[in-house]
């Protein structure tokens, strides 16, 4: 147990057994390195220089057969790698800030990456993550973090698990994620939310080769702008809450494997200027209620592969070009209430009505 305050260029811990800081205050330049046969404590704590040689993190913090509990403040401008055996959590009143949002000239801020072997991570909501953050559990631990800034996801791994991602801004990603289900949460940042002129309107971009195979579900619709996800499970789940995103702008949704291919939800948005639907792995149809209306010459894109294509509510009413593809003998319907501009039709069979 570390009782004392600590200031120093490099503080390195190595224990058999349980290792706490909770009592303690440790202000570092250059790094802290923690190893544990046990569980991990960690109290107040800051580091402050950059990011270590080949932007490896400056910090690491390793417990072999334990937890690691964060249970003060903690800020690591320099990065942070976490790997437990068991679960990774913040503790009530803790909370954990990586990088910064005013890095030296050239340089990204810097990343977080945690990796619970054989638990799952909960890292509460009192978190900033300036730059890329990776998750990773084993035995489908689920993820649950939250950073009042903007988010850039890398890898995450949770297998069957569940992701919960709550950010201060827009979500995007540079990585992959691997998931049995995905839950986001768009909010203004922290330090604009009491501005009354400031945009609560957020973008979602996760344009990489995710596996996900439950649902993606919005918590707060209303606060996403553009939403764009690929998805190369063969099973995914519902997209739920993108009929109330009432401020939806642009809708590109990516399925190229699931065998059920995709239903293209009601979207009565009047500011939906572009919708891009791309199911090759099956058949494309729509919810009741109606297709994209959105604003005057919105563009509506759909391509299959050997699949049919049917856009057949009666109250449609497409105001742009309408892009059809399909790559075999599938049939292709598409409905308008009005006047109907074809763009680009590269199909089978078409009807149209």
């Amino acid at each position: 147990t570390v009782s004392e305050s600590l200031t120093t260029g490099t503080v390195s811990l190595d224990a058999a057994g349980n290792i706490s800081t909770a009592g303690a205050n440790i202000q570092v330049v250059s790094g802290l390195n923690i190893t544990a046969g046990g569980d991990i404590g960690l109290g107040t704590t800051a580091q402050t220089g950059e990011v270590g040689p080949d932007n490896q993190p400056a910090s690491n913090i390793t417990s072999e057969n334990g937890t690691v509990t964060f249970s003060g403040l903690a800020s690591f401008v320099g990065g942070l790698e976490v790997e437990a055996q068991g679960n990774i959590q913040v503790g009530p009143g803790g909370g954990i800030t990586v990088g910064t949002d005013d890095p030296p000239p050239g340089e990204v801020p810097a990343a977080a990456s945690f990796s619970a072997n054989n638990g799952s991570i909960s890292l509460g909501s009192n978190n900033n993550f300036y730059g890329e953050v990776s998750l990773s559990t084993g035995n489908n631990g689920g993820a649950t973090f939250a950073s009042g800034e903007a988010i850039e996801l890398g890898s995450i791994s949770i297998g069957s698990g569940i992701a919960v991602v709550t950010a201060g801004g827009n979500i995007t990603q540079v990585g992959t994620i691997v998931a049995g289900g995905l839950t986001l949460t768009v909010n203004p940042p922290a330090q604009i939310r009491t501005l009354s002129s400031a945009s609560s309107l957020f973008d979602v971009i996760l344009t990489e080769n995710n596996n996900i195979s439950g649902p993606v579900t919005l918590t707060n619709p209303q606060n996403v702008q553009d939403f764009k996800l690929k998805n190369v499970s063969t099973t995914p789940g519902a997209i739920v809450g993108l009929t109330s995103a009432t401020s939806l702008r642009d809708l590109e949704i990516n399925y190229p494997q699931a065998v059920a291919g995709f239903m293209v939800p009601s979207l009565r948005m009047a500011s939906l200027r572009n919708l891009l639907v791309v199911a090759t792995g099956g058949p494309i149809t729509q919810a009741s209620g109606g297709g994209a209306q959105g604003v005057s010459g919105a563009t509506a894109s759909f391509t299959t592969g050997n699949f049919a294509i049917t856009l057949a509510d009666s109250s449609n009413n497409f105001l742009g070009p309408v892009i059809l593809t399909n790559t075999g003998a599938g049939n292709v319907e598409v409905r308008d209430i009005n006047a109907i501009t074809l763009g680009t039709v590269s199909v089978g069979i078409v009807t149209g009505k």
